[in-house]
């Protein structure tokens, strides 16, 4: 799904915190796929209520 995680309207402080934070050599290094956390994450994203 298409979405945007911190609209810079809305948390502009938040927002660039996150940016600096995807700068950072660490991250970048220990950051995985998306595809990764997707998978990960679909068995609780699906479960019924």
């Amino acid at each position: 799904k298409a979405y945007t995680l911190l609209p810079e309207k809305d948390f502009p402080l938040l927002k660039a915190a996150l940016e600096a934070a995807k700068a950072l050599p660490t991250f970048q290094q220990t950051v995985q796929d998306p595809s990764i956390y997707i998978q990960g994450y679909s068995v609780v994203a699906n479960q019924a209520s």
